[in-house]
């Protein structure tokens, strides 16, 4: 999805990224599910080489600088840290992608009428993703690896988003005070 929202995202890239966001929404409830079953798994390795491949070509953005901080500052591994970082990554992106937000909400299942404002469609697009890594996945909350962090540990944490490598990628500029808000919602 990071890919698929980057600023780096082009034509090639928007079409691997959004065929393998599908794979990924099909398969991985299943691999979880039946752990020993072989096709899940293979679909699942193929997605996650593809997930690989455009790390190369389009790149990652703030979901990658939220997960590093959360990482660093937390102990939390980062495939869980992307996990609780990227929908709001994706609803605070959503002004600056409207479109791109709304397919990525279609592919989990929302219906949108064209009304939606930009704020609304990424306020459906990360519940979605949240009720997808929380209730169909079951993912480990975030308690069971960090409390949450004090003030002072979020400000430095919010600091260190805003000046993080990959917010170059990102469609939307990402302040401290942004950054603030996101680590809040992630702790609620």
């Amino acid at each position: 999805m990071e890919s698929y929202t980057s600023t780096a995202a082009s034509v090639p890239t928007d079409q691997i990224s959004a065929g393998n966001i599908r794979s990924v929404i099909q398969w991985l409830p299943l691999a979880v599910s039946y752990p020993d079953a072989v096709k899940p798994r293979e679909h699942m390795a193929v997605a996650s080489m593809l997930g690989g491949w455009m790390l190369r070509y389009g790149h990652t953005h703030a979901g990658h600088s939220v997960a590093h901080i959360l990482g660093a500052r937390c102990g939390i591994p980062h495939g869980y840290a992307c996990a609780y970082a990227l929908p709001w990554v994706l609803e605070f992106n959503a002004p600056a992608l409207p479109e791109k937000t709304a397919a990525v909400g279609r592919m989990f299942g929302c219906s949108f009428t064209g009304a939606e404002t930009p704020q609304q469609a990424g306020m459906a697009v990360r519940q979605a993703v949240i009720a997808f890594r929380d209730e169909t996945l079951r993912l480990r909350p975030i308690s069971g690896f960090a409390e949450r962090p004090d003030d002072g540990m979020l400000d430095w944490m919010a600091a260190e988003i805003e000046m993080e490598l990959f917010q170059a990628f990102n469609p939307r500029r990402m302040k401290k005070e942004d950054a603030r808000i996101i680590l809040e919602n992630i702790f609620s």
